[in-house]
């Protein structure tokens, strides 16, 4: 379900990045729109089983595409720009005809909402919200948080994005997924057959490919690939980075921009902030003296941090040679590098966590990761075949003549 939400949100996200634009955006086109289609947009353009496609439904997602075409008139003739909309209203009908099967089909099968599902179609909006005051924040560090209010619910009014949109868009998914579940319920369990026969194909793929190239088994470790063969001894580490806040990034850009040899009050932000980094590094340090491990000396010290896995060995050279001699000169299992690797105002600390060794990793240690996958991979094939099925079976008719531009 997380997974589906997260889609989702992202989606929303990457419309909530025009908001600013959005409002001219949104007259510009409905004025042309205005002048080219005389078609209603109460009229029906698809039936499927019964439910209407309007002509509306299309129109509002082919705007901006109508918008772009328009733009290349000179690039592309009269008649590529017309074949190219009439191609893309069609994707689009296709597309809202598959929408409303799943519809349909989801209220079929009397699926609905638990009241924390609700609640978490609720956190998409509050996380819309945020992502839109994160951005100001960003961009007017030192606008009070009253005119941040302000500012959001201005750039939601200029915006595409309504609160129904994006609640109905996250019940959609969670009720999609439950569907998806369902569905997978009347599935066969994968065999241990099909997961050797996967650890054998991996086997021998991953000795050829990570045998001529480190970087390709670093990748694999830090994907999401299953990893059944190592091809040399690694280190993996661990990397604790410590970095200003962004509002106080925020406040030394624009310090910087006004520095000059009069003033000393940018050079001293820096030296209080690395002051402060050095004061949390040192505390993480003697933590780990006193017997944390590393991760437990980092939460410690600083409260919902997060550490990043990487993996080095000798022949690693996708790692600078300053990240390269700290991580190889650490002592020991467990230690820390002597030395502080700069980012953007703010450093990382290397440790080496742990070791592992070449050669072959077992069946039994990766059966359940192999055994997830394949029944992933299983259920996606499944969900394909059924949306097909569901397509196949529906009542559809299409009225194409009213596509045409």
């Amino acid at each position: 379900m997380r997974r589906i939400l997260t889609l989702t949100l992202a989606m929303l996200m990457l419309l909530s990045c025009f908001l600013c634009g959005c409002a001219q955006e949104k007259t510009e086109t409905a004025a042309a729109e205005t002048a080219a289609d005389s078609i209603q947009a109460d009229t029906v353009v698809a039936r499927v089983n019964g439910t209407e496609i309007l002509y509306g439904q299309v129109a509002q997602q082919m705007a901006s595409v109508q918008s772009m075409y328009q733009s290349l008139t000179g690039t592309l003739s009269a008649e590529e720009i017309v074949e190219k909309l009439e191609a893309e209203a069609m994707n689009v009908v296709n597309k809202l005809i598959d929408d409303a099967i799943l519809d349909q089909k989801i209220a079929e099968s009397g699926l609905t909402l638990t009241k924390e599902e609700e609640a978490q179609a609720k956190r998409q909006w509050d996380a819309v919200l945020e992502n839109v005051r994160a951005s100001l924040r960003v961009n007017y560090p030192t606008m009070s948080e009253e005119d941040l209010d302000a500012m959001v619910i201005l750039s939601m009014q200029n915006s595409s994005l309504s609160q129904e949109m994006v609640m109905n868009a996250a019940r959609k998914s969670i009720l999609t997924e439950k569907l998806r579940t369902v569905a997978a319920e009347s599935m066969e369990p994968v065999s241990d057959a099909a997961i050797q026969t996967l650890y054998d194909t991996l086997l021998a793929e991953q000795k050829t490919k990570f045998d001529n190239d480190p970087t390709a088994f670093e990748a694999a470790m830090l994907g999401k690939t299953v990893v059944v063969y190592i091809p040399r001894n690694y280190r993996v580490l661990q990397e604790l980075t410590v970095k200003s806040s962004d509002d106080v990034i925020g406040l030394l850009k624009q310090m910087a921009q006004y520095d000059n040899e009069e003033s000393d009050s940018y050079e001293e932000m820096l030296q209080s902030e690395q002051a402060i980094r050095q004061s949390l590094i040192d505390t993480v340090r003697s933590r780990c003296a006193a017997g944390e491990t590393f991760a437990e000396a980092c939460r410690n010290a600083i409260p919902g941090v997060t550490l990043k896995t990487n993996y080095i060995c000798g022949a690693t050279t996708r790692f600078s040679e300053e990240y390269y001699n700290a991580a190889m000169n650490i002592p020991m299992e467990g230690g820390l590098a002597d030395t502080l690797l700069p980012v953007d105002y703010g450093c990382t600390l290397l440790c080496w966590e742990r070791s592992l060794g070449a050669g072959q990793i077992p069946l039994e240690q990766v059966r359940t990761v192999l055994s997830e996958q394949l029944n992933k991979d299983a259920e996606s094939e499944h969900w394909k075949n059924l949306r097909q099925q569901w397509l196949e079976e529906a009542e559809i008719t299409v009225y194409e003549e009213l596509l045409s531009y």
